[in-house]
């Protein structure tokens, strides 16, 4: 069972903060991809990114 918020280290936590994301999602794509093995498409999540569907701002 994983838990949110679990840090995995200095380069990834289980629960990614939004903004990062947002603000740099080729890191936040590049280290997901490092934690689950290197085998995903690393483009393919930064384009998931939308700024656009963010509900709350902040």
């Amino acid at each position: 069972m994983v838990k949110s918020g679990i840090n995995f280290g200095e380069t990834f936590s289980a629960n990614p903060n939004y903004n990062d994301a947002i603000a740099n999602p080729k890191l936040i794509a590049t280290q997901v991809k490092e934690f689950l093995g290197g085998k995903w498409d690393e483009k393919a999540m930064i384009t998931a990114i939308d700024p656009s569907l963010r509900h709350q701002k902040s």
